[in-house]
């Protein structure tokens, strides 16, 4: 932020770093209201001040915030929903309980903002400001900024970790662990850097959002630029990361083109950085300060929008898979859907769902060999039925690839005749080990 303090007369109050607290003893109250009440910044030749009401963009900048706030908590139900409703295993893990830990900042980082009063609104030009309403802005800025990289630690955290837990099989430690690993205590650094810095760049400390106090203070413009570049370059990072497990996998094309959509969310993530970057620089170079700060500040929600939004989106999926409590009860008020019954399965698991024989047209319509081998290695050939379907929790599949290797923790198989029907279930001894 440019240093406004010869504008308004306050150049004599400089002096050595050492000795400011003892000159800034000399400030009374009445010179600190005076100066409080002096102009911000010297508007440009021919430029009409405007001190009362002067134009802003205050209200889009507060549906901005809303927004925010309503996608980010609605993709934290939805992951949450997810995890436990539809997964079927009903755990949480440690990036979850991170991410939990994370809305609390980011709705703190929303509430400041919005405290931000009328008279020091949003995209407001310095020259229409008095010192007292930047003081306001200021004040309000720093603090959500804080919040914003608490959340932002947390979130990022959260979701290296969990792409440890998805793509490397346990308990192996690959070079995809270790990068994620490496990128967590960067990312924890980094944080921990930009809070202490934005805490403790004005000496004294007040300074930095009471402009006209005597002191001295970093070059803070330089250092947002640094700080989101740096955070740009982490965003690309996890969003590569992924893509580079993803395209190896033997899968089909279609299976890893979902995937790879899945994991590109962070694409939005690393745009928001991007336009950060682009505002920083805007700062670095403009004599208005208020105004720039406010572009920059609406670029750093989203980007801590489009974080949160990184970490739910893995688990939107399973939200829509058949078995998943909202499927079923969508099911209920179509026509098809009216003719199924469910019941509960009464085994160990407790989150196996059996559906009863219908009507439905089977999925393999011609009689191909369906083999099941057990762990002795011997194989039993079921040819003699007219159509026969593979089911595991929460997985239907169609049509099963030859050679292809189906991981689940249990399969069940269901074997139908004409004209009787019968249930097989696949013996313990035979289910795969893992």
């Amino acid at each position: 932020m440019k240093d406004s303090t010869a504008r308004v007369g306050l150049v004599f109050f400089i002096t050595e770093f050492t000795r400011l607290p003892t000159m800034a003893s000399y400030l009374s109250p009445d010179l600190i209201d005076k100066l409080r009440n002096s102009p911000a910044a010297k508007p440009p030749p021919g430029t009409i001040v405007d001190f009362t009401n002067p134009p802003d963009r205050t209200r889009l900048a507060f549906w901005v915030i809303g927004a925010s706030v309503v996608v980010a908590s609605s993709a934290g139900l939805l992951r949450f929903y997810s995890k436990i409703f539809c997964t079927g295993r009903n755990m949480l893990h440690v990036e979850d309980y991170l991410g939990l830990a994370s809305f609390p900042f980011f709705f703190a980082s929303t509430w400041a903002l919005c405290k931000i009063p009328d008279d020091a609104g949003f995209f407001i030009h310095q020259w229409n400001l008095l010192f007292k309403d930047l003081e306001e802005f200021l004040y309000f800025y720093i603090l959500s900024t804080t919040f914003n990289c608490i959340t932002l630690l947390l979130t990022k955290v959260a979701i290296l970790l969990e792409y440890t837990r998805i793509f490397v099989a346990r308990p192996h430690r690959n070079k995809f662990y270790w990068v994620c690993y490496v990128m967590i205590i960067c990312n924890t650094i980094l944080y921990i850097a930009t809070i202490l810095v934005i805490i403790f760049a004005c000496r004294p400390r007040d300074r930095f959002w009471r402009q006209y106090l005597p002191g001295k203070c970093i070059d803070v413009n330089i250092f947002n630029v640094l700080i989101t570049s740096l955070h740009l370059i982490n965003d690309m990072l996890i969003l590569i990361l992924p893509q580079t497990v993803i395209w190896r996998l033997l899968l089909t094309k279609k299976q890893k083109l979902g995937l790879s959509v899945v994991f590109s969310v962070g694409a939005l993530a690393c745009i928001c950085a991007g336009g950060r970057v682009a505002s920083a620089i805007r700062l670095y170079n403009s004599n208005d300060a208020s105004y720039e700060l406010s572009n920059h500040i609406m670029w750093g929600i989203a980007e801590v929008t489009t974080a949160v939004l990184v970490f739910c989106a893995p688990s939107f999926p399973a939200i829509f898979r058949e078995s998943s409590p909202l499927n079923r009860f969508f099911a209920f008020f179509k026509p098809q859907g009216m003719t199924r019954q469910f019941r509960e399965s009464g085994s160990a698991n407790g989150n196996r769902l059996k559906s009863l024989p219908t009507p439905d047209p089977p999925l393999l319509t011609r009689p191909s060999p369906v083999h099941v081998h057990d762990n002795n290695g011997s194989s039993s050939s079921l040819t003699d039925h007219w159509h026969a379907r593979v089911e595991s929790p929460g997985h239907v599949l169609d049509k099963p690839e030859p050679g292809r290797i189906l991981v689940s923790t249990e399969i069940e198989v269901i074997i139908t005749s004409e004209p009787q029907r019968s249930q097989t279930t696949m013996p313990e001894s035979a289910r795969p080990s893992w």
